[in-house]
């Protein structure tokens, strides 16, 4: 029997928002990448503001990497993900 691999997403934290300064840079971001254009239809403007959202949640809403082990170090951690 066959062992099924449920595919893990990546949590992002949310929380992060709350902080004032975190919150503004996440609204700066968004304002520079969502930029309206005249010449594109909804769909264009739609997937413009996806790729906006995930681009935000990859860069500003990351989650902190928790070690597991006290032997884990960054390194460690950085080279798992690659």
């Amino acid at each position: 029997m066959k062992k099924v691999n449920t595919k893990i997403t990546p949590n992002h934290d949310l929380q992060r928002l709350k902080t004032p300064a975190i919150e503004k840079a996440a609204a700066i971001k968004l304002k520079d990448n969502i930029q309206p254009d005249e010449n594109s239809n909804v769909d264009m403007e739609l997937n413009k503001l996806k790729q906006a959202v995930e681009t935000l949640k990859k860069e500003i809403l990351k989650p902190d990497k928790i070690k597991g082990k006290s032997w884990m170090t960054t390194e460690i951690l950085n080279l798992m993900e690659e």
